[in-house]
C-alpha cells in the first residue's frame, strides 16, 4: 500500500517534470472507457462506504484490506498502461486518475496510523 503512495508520488513528480500543471488538470468531460480505468475507478468509488462502514463496525482492518486491494488493482494497470506520455488527453484523465489514487492511499494510510512515504 506505502509502495502505491510512493510509486503515485513519483509518477506525479515526473509529470510536474514533464511540464504539467497538476493544479489545473482539466477534470471535465472526461472519459475513462479502458475496463483497468473502470476496474479502478469502480473500487476508488467504494472507499467512503468501507469507511463508514469500517468506522460503525469499529473494524479498522476492512480499511486496510480495502487499501491493499486497491494497490493491487493500481499496480498492474501501472506496468499496463503509461500513466506520462505524448497523448495530453490519455495523461490528463490518468494524471486526475493518479492525484484520486494518491489521495485515497494518503487518507487511508492516515486513518490507519501508517505513514504514507513519498519514495522507497
Amino acid at each position: 500500500i506505502q509502495y502505491a503512495h510512493a510509486r503515485l508520488s513519483n509518477i506525479l513528480e515526473h509529470a510536474i517534470n514533464k511540464g504539467f500543471d497538476l493544479e489545473h488538470l482539466d477534470e471535465n468531460n472526461i472519459l475513462y472507457n479502458t475496463p483497468d480505468e473502470l476496474e479502478l475507478l469502480r473500487k476508488v468509488a467504494r472507499m467512503p462506504g468501507i469507511i463508514e462502514i469500517a468506522a460503525r463496525t469499529r473494524q479498522p482492518h476492512l480499511m486496510a484490506f480495502y487499501l491493499l486491494e486497491l494497490a493491487r488493482i493500481f499496480h498492474p494497470f501501472y506496468f499496463k498502461n503509461r500513466i506520462v506520455s505524448d497523448d495530453i488527453e490519455m495523461t490528463n484523465k490518468r494524471l486526475v486518475l493518479s492525484l484520486a489514487l494518491k489521495q485515497i492511499f494518503k487518507k487511508g494510510l492516515s486513518l490507519l496510523g501508517i505513514s504514507a512515504p513519498t519514495n522507497m
